[in-house]
Order: structure tokens, then C-alpha cells, then sequence
């Protein structure tokens, strides 16, 4: 079927392992970077095509441009906070490059909000019709400074968490309602780079795990957790000190625990960033463990979700906000429930550890249900969802 039309989409983004370009490094020639055309086809449910011609504008291109190599003080490289904003010159050159890429491009799309300041992001309406913010990290305390200033100037919103507070319940597509952002499409976040590639390559799969189960072979780990401090949920923060605390009572038990991350009692695992990922680290501890916990920051929608379905272990999820049964994942028949507090996971793990053949069948449902949300809210589809909408507008 021949192509309908062509969009021409300006992505701004920062991908410091990658390009290996200042500030990560002293080479300060995007040209290469800038020069790329990535072309992708985007279908339709009915089999329309569309051409997307993509073009990268490095988000620290701005300030070789300018011929100031100085990030705002106290902002660390890759950090975003707009009450922070770089030398005027710095914006003046990166607002001139837009205005010239828009002359060519009809979409925008901003990723995580890299180096954007309010100063540039209020003239992006008068700029191109499709505006897409594109951003992970949504949460009481990380939004305030990194997105919600700008909402109002983009139309589209691509987001990973699913529940923007914790304590409240409320849905990260509501919040941006409340910031003049209207239109939002949930993308799962999937899981961290590494841990399906490493699967691959060792030859585990989720059934042989099950079967090993019920066989009443031991693992070497009972219950295991890597995670971030948390800090922006304090109750997180309080369950994982009295967990970390009462680790010696899930030992008596027969469950061999492995608590990584800040606070942990195993320290951190690493290496924290191999070359193949993130992944990579974790998935020898996941593959080798019968259950692993998950207590939300905000969202359960984290790369842990994933990780943790897709290495055949057995999720201990406290879903106090009920955003998984959005997405068809039942308690005890993709995930093991519990009540959010240290007293019921041990009980959970203890019951759900004793019964193999129960643990078994879940694994593999779990297993199923990831691949299921992956491939049903993927990226694919929130793009084919914009750029369809706006064909007309464009004129196409």
C-alpha cells in the first residue's frame, strides 16, 4: 500500500551513552547527530501508512551553539528543573534552531522535558501544529519542576506512569487536564534494557523456570528488591526501613533475602549501568528468586514491573490505587497482593513459597500479562493515535 503522506517530526532528547557528546564528554560537534534523517512507517488499524521522518536536535546542542559551555549551577547533566534556566544567549540559540527546523517539520517532540525552559516552550504553538511531551518520571515533587510548567504549550501527552500521587490516587492523564494538557496516551515503560536480551542469551524461559518449581528444586533466593530510596514517597521509604530491619525474620524462615539499592542492606548491585543495560545486572539475582516485591513511588508502572514478570518471578504488588485491574492484571492470578504492610508480605511469601505448583501457573500468567500490556500500550500506538488525528489539519 503506498504512503498517504509525510510528517516531519523535530525530536529533542538527550542520550549522553550514546552520542558521546558535551556535556558528557568534550566534543561539541552535533553535526553528525543533527544531520540523520530516522525514517519510520507508521500504519493505521485499516492499513493507511504514513512516513515519519525524524530528525534529532540534541537538547545541550543549544549551548555549544552559543558558545557557552556552562550548565545552570547546581544542575547536574541530565537533570531537568526549569527554576533553573541556563544563559539567555543559550536560549535565544536554541529557540532560533527550532524556528528554523519548524519551516520543515509539522510535529515536535520533546522527551523528558531535556533543557526545556518555559522561555522556548511558550512559543511552540505559533511553531508546529503537533506538540508531544514525552515523559517518564511523573510524581508529586518531580513534576512541579519538570513538565507542568510547559503543558499548557503542548498538545500531546506521552506518559509512563499511570498514577501520578500515590497517596490520592490521581491518574497522571486528570492531572495534566488540570495544567491545560488534554490529550494523553499511556505508553508501558516495559522492561529495562538488558533484561530480555539477557534471557535470550542464557536460553531461561518463564516455563522451564515453572517447571523447576514444581520439581521442589530449591532457588538460592526466597524474596529480592532493587529499587531507588524512594524519597518521594514516604511511605515507601517507611516500608522499605522496616523491611530492610526485619530481614533476619523472613531467613528463619527458609526465604534468603536480597535488598539492593540506597538503604539496602546488600548495598548497591552492580555494576549499575553495564553495557547492555540495566537489565543486565538485575536479571541473575531475578532469574534465581522465587519472589521479588514492588511498592510504588507513584505509579506501579515502573521498569520494574516488567523485570520482574519477565524473569519469572513471583510479584508481591501492594496496589493500593487499583491501576493494574485497568489493565486486566488480577491479584493472586498475575501478581500476589498484599496489604501494604511488612507483617502481610511475609505471610504472602511464606504461603505463596510453600505452594510451588500455585507459584508456578502464576509466573507464567504473569510472564503473559507483561508481554500483553507491552505490546497492547506500546509507543507504536500512542504515535498512530497522533498522527492520524492530525492528518487534516496538516492538510494531507
Amino acid at each position: 500500500m503506498p504512503v498517504l503522506a509525510v510528517i516531519r517530526e523535530l525530536i529533542i532528547d538527550h542520550w549522553g551513552s550514546a552520542w558521546n557528546k558535551w556535556p558528557n564528554t568534550d566534543d561539541t560537534d552535533f553535526s553528525a547527530i543533527r544531520a540523520a534523517v530516522h525514517p519510520a512507517i507508521c500504519a493505521s488499524s485499516s492499513g493507511d501508512l504514513l512516513q515519519i521522518d525524524r530528525y534529532y536536535y540534541p537538547a545541550y546542542c543549544a549551548y555549544a551553539q552559543a558558545g557557552h559551555l556552562h550548565l545552570p549551577a547546581g544542575l547536574p547533566i541530565g537533570y531537568i528543573d526549569v527554576r533553573k534556566p541556563p544563559d539567555a544567549k543559550v536560549l535565544r540559540a536554541q529557540l532560533e534552531t527550532i524556528k528554523q527546523y519548524s519551516q520543515t517539520c509539522q510535529s515536535i517532540r520533546w522527551r523528558h522535558g531535556y533543557q526545556c525552559y518555559p522561555e522556548v516552550s511558550k512559543e511552540l504553538p505559533g511553531l508546529f501544529p503537533i506538540r508531544i511531551l514525552e515523559f517518564g518520571d511523573d510524581c508529586p515533587g518531580s513534576s512541579e519542576h519538570k513538565t507542568f510548567p510547559h503543558a499548557q504549550y503542548f498538545n500531546e501527552l506521552i506518559h509512563n506512569m499511570y498514577v501520578w500521587d500515590f497517596e490520592t490516587g490521581t491518574r497522571v492523564s486528570d492531572k495534566y487536564k488540570e495544567h491545560g494538557l488534554n490529550s494523553a496516551h499511556f505508553v508501558a515503560l516495559c522492561a529495562a534494557s538488558g533484561t530480555i536480551a539477557y534471557a535470550a542469551e542464557k536460553g531461561l524461559t518463564v516455563e522451564a523456570k515453572a517447571d523447576l518449581l514444581r520439581s521442589g528444586n530449591p532457588l538460592p533466593y526466597g524474596l529480592v528488591y532493587v529499587g531507588c530510596s524512594g524519597w518521594l514517597n514516604k511511605y515507601r521509604q517507611a516500608f522499605n526501613t522496616e523491611l530492610f530491619q526485619r530481614r533476619a525474620e523472613f531467613h528463619a524462615v527458609g526465604l534468603a533475602t536480597r535488598f539492593y539499592g540506597q538503604g539496602g542492606p546488600d548495598g548497591y548491585l552492580e555494576p549499575r549501568m553495564p553495557p547492555k543495560g540495566s537489565g543486565w545486572t538485575t536479571a541473575p539475582l531475578y532469574w534465581n528468586a522465587l519472589l521479588g516485591h514492588n511498592y510504588a513511588i507513584s505509579s506501579i508502572f515502573n521498569a520494574r514491573l516488567f523485570d520482574l514478570w519477565l524473569s519469572g518471578v513471583g510479584q508481591l504488588i501492594y496496589d493500593k490505587n487499583h491501576e493494574l485491574a485497568d489493565f486486566g492484571a488480577l491479584p493472586d492470578e498475575h501478581y500476589i497482593a498484599y496489604n501494604g504492610t511488612v507483617d502481610d508480605l511475609l505471610r504472602q511469601a511464606v504461603a505463596w513459597s510453600q505452594d510451588r505448583s500455585r507459584l508456578a501457573d502464576l509466573i507464567i500468567r504473569g510472564r503473559d500479562k507483561a508481554r500483553e500490556i507491552m505490546q497492547t500500550w506500546s509507543h507504536e500506538r500512542a504515535f498512530r493515535s497522533i498522527y492520524f488525528k492530525y492528518l487534516k489539519e496538516l492538510g494531507l
